[in-house]
This record gives C-alpha cells, sequence and structure tokens, in this order.
C-alpha cells in the first residue's frame, strides 16, 4: 500500500484536499487529530516507533561528540540553535530508516504541489519571524532510502530548495546595500553599550533605568532592535533603532543600511569568507553538511557578523559594560562571548527556556540580570538581583476557581524534545470532566506551539478556553492556579515570583525532560493524578491555604534557585 509522511497540519490539509485515500503517518498529535477529523487513513508514527528513546539517544550523542574541546568563538555562539538543528536532522534520519523497514520505501508518496519549494523549506521567507522552520528531513531521508524516482526528486528538491533561498538572500542583500536605515552615531564615551531592547527587556523591566541602577555608568548607547514593543518608554544616552530588512515593515535586528555604502560591501566579503570556515569547521567535526546545514550556516552567521561590526563601531577605550536582553540567538551569543574576549563586564538576562538546559552551556555572560527570581542555574558572584512589583495575595479574585495550563514553545521542528502530545491531550480532557465546575485556560506560548491540539480540547469542553495571545502579568489577578503538565513554561517563573500557587504534574513528561531539568520544581512536583485533583480542590477551598502554598513555593524556589554553584 502507498503511504506518504504528514510532518504538519499543512501536509493533511493538502492530503485532504487532493482526497488522498492511502495511508499517512503523522509525526505529531496534532496533525493525526486534524487528520482523523477529516476522515483519512492516518496512523500517528509513536504508535509504530519509540519516538522519545531515538530522542533521547541522540540528545546523549550530542552532548558527548558535539562542540568538545576548543571551539571557535562563532561555533560556539551558535550551539544552541545548531544543536537543535543537528538532533532534528539525526533523529530525522533515524526514523526513516527504522520507517522503512515497517513501510516499503519504493511506495512512498512526497506531498507536494505546484508550492512545493516554499512549503518544502521555508528558511527565507520575509514573514514575522525569519527562522529556520521543519525541514522536512524525514521526508528527503525516507526518498533517499526508495527507489531511483525518489531518490532523483530528494535531490532535485534539495537543490531547487538551496537555489530558491540563496535567491532570496540575495534579495535581501542586494535590497540592504540600496537602502538606507538607521545613522550610527559613534561615541568616545560610551561606558556601557545595550543592546537589545524589544527582545526579553521589555518583558521583565520597566526601563533601562531598572537595568543600569546598580551599575556606575556615565554614558550608554541604547541599541533597540525591536521599535514597536517599546512605544511611549523612554531611554538614557544615545539612541539608536536598528533595522534588519523592512519587508513587511518588520525590524528585528541590524541591517547592512545601518553602515556607509563602502562598509556595506567590506561586510558581505567578510560574512561570505567566515561562513565558508564556518562549514569548514563543520566538516573537519565530522559532521556531514547538508541543504539544512548549509542553508542554516549562511542564514544565521549572517546577523552574528552584522551584530560584531556594530558592535565594533561602538566599542571606544572608555567601554566598561556590556548589557544584552538574551542568551538565545546566535548573534547575541557573539556578542556575550566577543565582550568578554574583549575584557568587558557582560551582563545579560536569562531566557526562559534555560529551564532546560539540553545542549549544556546555555548562559555565557559574566553576571545575570533578573528580577526577584534567579532562573534556575545557580548563583554567580555580581548578578544584579533587581527588586520586582508584586502583587499581594489580596489582589487576587477569590472564588474564581481558575485554572491555568501553561506550555512552552515546541520549536520549529517534529522532534524536538518537548512533552508527550497525546498524554498531554489526554490529561486535560480528564480534567475537564473531572472538574466541571472549574474554569481551564490553556495558555499557549504566542510565537509556536501546538494550537491546533489546544484548541481541539477547549473545542470538546465548554470549561477549557485556548488562549494564544501574549501574556499581561496583570492576568494573574484572576488566575486562581497556574498547572503545567509535562513541561516547563518560563510562566512558571514568573507566577512564583507573583505569588500564584504552581502545580507541575509530571504526567506527560518524558525521560529526556526529567534528566535535563535543573530539579528546582520538586517542590511543586505532583505525580498521581487524583493527588494533582485533590490538592487544586483544598487550595481553592482556602483562601489561606492557598497564601500558605504560593509563599512556601516562593520561599523554596528562591532557596534552590539562588544556590551556589
Amino acid at each position: 500500500m502507498k503511504w506518504t509522511v504528514a510532518e504538519n497540519l499543512a501536509d493533511i490539509k493538502l492530503a485532504n484536499k487532493k482526497k488522498f485515500q492511502n495511508e499517512i503517518l503523522c509525526l505529531t498529535y496534532e496533525v493525526y487529530l486534524l487528520g482523523k477529523s477529516l476522515n483519512l487513513n492516518v496512523t500517528f508514527v509513536r504508535d509504530i516507533l519509540n519516538i522519545d528513546d531515538i530522542i533521547f539517544k541522540n540528545l546523549d550523542w550530542l552532548n558527548e561528540k558535539v562542540f568538545q574541546g576548543e571551539v571557535h568563538i562563532s561555533i560556539e555562539a551558535h550551539r544552541s540553535y545548531l544543536s537543535a538543528l543537528l538532533l532534528h536532522l539525526k533523529v530525522s534520519d533515524e526514523v526513516a530508516s527504522k520507517l522503512c523497514l515497517e513501510r516499503d520505501p519504493k511506495k512512498f508518496i512526497m506531498l507536494i504541489d505546484a508550492h512545493c519549494i516554499d512549503g518544502y523549506y521555508k528558511a527565507f521567507r520575509f514573514t514575522k519571524y525569519n527562522k529556520i522552520n521543519s525541514s522536512n528531513a524525514l521526508k528527503v531521508s525516507i526518498l533517499r532510502r526508495s527507489n531511483w524516482r525518489n531518490k532523483i526528486l530528494s535531490y532535485f528538491l534539495s537543490m531547487m530548495t538551496f537555489l530558491s533561498s540563496s535567491l532570496k538572500l540575495l534579495m535581501i542583500n542586494l535590497y540592504e546595500i540600496f537602502s538606507f536605515s538607521a545613522k550610527i552615531v559613534t561615541s568616545e564615551k560610551n561606558e556601557t553599550i545595550i543592546i537589545g531592547w524589544g527582545r526579553d527587556f521589555v518583558r521583565y523591566f520597566d526601563s533601562d533605568n531598572d537595568v543600569t541602577s546598580k551599575i556606575k555608568t556615565n554614558s550608554i548607547q541604547n541599541i533597540i532592535t525591536r521599535p514597536r514593543k517599546v512605544k511611549g518608554k523612554t531611554f538614557k544616552g544615545d539612541v539608536l533603532i536598528a533595522k534588519e530588512t523592512i519587508l513587511f515593515r518588520e525590524t528585528f535586528g541590524i541591517s547592512l543600511g545601518n553602515f556607509s555604502v563602502i562598509k556595506r560591501i567590506s561586510i558581505l566579503l567578510k560574512y561570505v569568507k567566515e561562513s565558508f570556515n564556518f562549514i569548514k569547521d563543520l566538516t573537519r567535526s565530522g559532521h556531514t553538511l547538508g541543504v539544512d546545514l548549509l542553508l542554516y550556516v549562511f542564514y544565521y552567521h549572517r546577523s552574528v557578523v552584522l551584530e560584531r561590526e556594530l558592535f565594533n563601531l561602538l566599542v571606544t577605550k572608555r567601554t566598561k559594560y556590556l548589557i544584552t536582553s538574551d542568551a538565545d540567538l546566535p548573534a547575541v551569543r557573539y556578542l556575550l562571548l566577543y565582550g568578554i574576549k574583549k575584557d568587558l563586564k557582560v551582563y545579560s538576562t536569562v531566557h526562559g527556556s534555560t529551564l532546560y538546559d539540553y545542549f549544556g552551556k546555555y548562559f555565557l555572560a559574566n553576571y545575570r540580570i533578573t528580577n526577584s527570581l534567579c532562573f534556575a542555574n545557580g548563583y554567580r558572584e555580581g548578578d544584579l538581583y533587581l527588586n520586582q512589583h508584586l502583587l499581594s495575595i489580596e489582589d487576587y479574585i477569590e472564588g474564581n476557581n481558575c485554572i491555568m495550563i501553561a506550555t512552552r514553545s515546541n520549536g520549529n521542528h517534529w522532534s524536538n524534545p518537548t512533552f508527550n502530545q497525546i498524554k498531554f491531550y489526554e490529561i486535560c480532557n480528564k480534567l475537564a470532566s473531572d472538574m466541571p465546575e472549574y474554569r481551564f485556560i490553556i495558555k499557549s506560548h504566542p510565537s509556536s506551539d501546538a494550537y491546533y491540539l489546544y484548541s481541539d480540547i477547549a473545542k470538546y469542553n465548554k470549561n477549557v478556553t485556548h488562549d494564544n495571545s501574549k501574556f499581561d502579568m496583570n492576568n494573574f489577578k484572576s488566575i486562581t492556579a497556574l498547572l503545567s503538565i509535562g513541561d516547563l513554561p518560563s510562566l512558571i517563573i514568573d507566577a512564583i515570583a507573583y505569588k500564584v500557587p504552581v502545580f507541575y504534574f509530571s504526567g506527560a513528561q518524558n525521560k529526556h525532560q526529567k534528566k535535563y531539568s535543573y530539579g528546582f520544581e520538586d517542590n511543586f512536583l505532583i505525580d498521581s493524578y487524583d493527588e494533582l485533583v485533590d490538592s487544586i480542590k483544598n487550595m481553592c477551598m482556602s483562601n489561606m491555604e492557598r497564601k500558605k502554598l504560593s509563599t512556601s513555593q516562593y520561599r523554596k524556589t528562591k532557596k534552590i534557585t539562588l544556590r551556589k554553584k
């Protein structure tokens, strides 16, 4: 029997449009649910293979084999993103190998239409988040194990993908060479450089005064990367609004347009040269470079080179401090390492995804800037702990019986090591059924998450709603408790800081999550479903119990997260 693989919801919708009658192997549970609702012949891949064991094994392999020993600063800067991509490629290849033993690869059909190239790979699309999405690496791996026609198809798709993406990148560079953006003003007085307003700073702090309050500095250069997120805010020192390609009016970073025309050409030449050196370093490390890795290098390393060139223009002999708002993006990670190399005192906020540190060496700065509670990876001498306005327990609405189920961004790959979707689905439905007098809000991540899965739960349960909007901390006033099922979103930290009781149910947790967690969640961990239900009900019955629980969790978490390494 002929078969295919559905990686995302678009695949299922396409199969339905084409009235596909053959077997469809679904890679995520939400894809499987949509396929069932459309009466398609669907099979969930986890019913055939133990995907969790495959992910676990390859995570261990990455931690043992990748980035070991001395690596170049640019390679280290890409650790987080590149490791995730390498994991995806390795898992996809192993799953393809095992699937081809279960299903005849010669009968595999690729789901493509007239827009196959953009549908197959969207790394360079001009959209809100210009980042690499799921690459369909599994489909290509299967094709390469198939008959000669499918093998030719896989190479053709790879070639066309690379050419189309390269063309888009060329168009971006040409556009920026001949465009004008914010003028860079250099100053010999720059003691402090702040890069990143518009990233994570806006989530935790009201102004740069909060950030610089404990740093003695006379001169500040502020670089704003997402101006729309900081409307109405005032900043110290010189302000530079740094814009990326302004197609669709998105402004996410540095562009060639920030520099002089001559400098733009010089930067491009550096970027090309460094990208090829980057590729050489990867191949020396034993990595097989496919289209995915090549596109990754050419796309992401561009931002690294651009931000470094801007940074070099701004750094003077008097510069002492670098403050940035994220430790995840390759360009930001590079600046952290580069600033340390230049003997600057480097401060950074910590992004929420550090609650799991799958790939190690996540936090790079000398010092952290955090509010109220430290994020999960231990105390450092010199860290800045800033006061955060906390709601008092009396500010909350009593008798609301509203439980927020917080989720975490599931990334852009189907193989992302996140929670068990099936168990999450079953647990949420059971909670809604067993506790009809309670309201449940599934708060998904605003940028990437299993939206269809959560909406499907809400569709069949009147006491469940799904909210994927940006979260306002004042919303905690109407929340009785926060529940996490099998995953650790950063919203947990915020809830504890605002004295909202937290329940963490391990029922949908995979074994790699247990291994790579920091373990601070133990003080609110619940393993039994019955215990979870009883705990929520007991807490909701008494505001005193609620206050007692939230205060205890706050004190314990603070003690754990502020521990010395």
